[in-house]
């Protein structure tokens, strides 16, 4: 599983705007314009568009 760091809260925003809960998901890539998360529980990823 990939490790990650919690949202800060510009990108706990974005997380929110693609209807995820950010308190489930951590970032573990921030690249300029998107963002790759990992499912805390799961360990599923996804990445979203900033």
């Amino acid at each position: 599983m990939k490790h990650g760091i919690r949202p800060t809260k510009k990108e706990s925003e974005v997380i929110k705007i693609h209807k995820l809960r950010p308190s489930n998901w951590l970032i573990f890539k921030n690249l300029p314009d998107e963002l790759h998360l990992v499912h805390r529980d799961s360990g599923n990823t996804r990445v979203i568009s900033k």
